[in-house]
């Protein structure tokens, strides 16, 4: 199983609610690191400041990111389709295989 495939095993586990209130946590960290980066005032605590602007712009993108892509993509627990993609995928492999040596013995 390749990475990808993991991630999406895991996208898939978790409820829409879940993937939805990442979204809103997502936005509300980059929102804040803005607040901050526009706010910022030279002083003592230069770097403190900075480092947690920029954690929270990571942190915040990659919420929203993951978040958005498994919504858009319904990888969700609630899907009632789930699982089947590669089901169907099976079964549309396994019909052509079948359909290919059909041919093959009529000629």
């Amino acid at each position: 199983m390749t990475n990808k495939e993991k991630f999406i095993a895991y996208l898939r586990r978790t409820p829409k609610a879940s993937h939805t209130i990442r979204v809103l946590a997502g936005g509300y960290l980059l929102y804040t690191a803005y607040q901050i980066f526009s706010e910022f005032n030279s002083g003592q605590n230069d770097f403190l400041i900075i480092a947690f602007a920029v954690i929270f712009t990571v942190i915040g993108a990659l919420l929203l990111a993951t978040s958005l892509y498994a919504l858009s993509n319904y990888y969700y627990a609630e899907n009632k389709h789930y699982g089947q993609d590669e089901e169907d995928e099976e079964s549309d492999s396994e019909t052509e295989e079948s359909s290919e040596s059909e041919d093959n013995t009529e000629s």
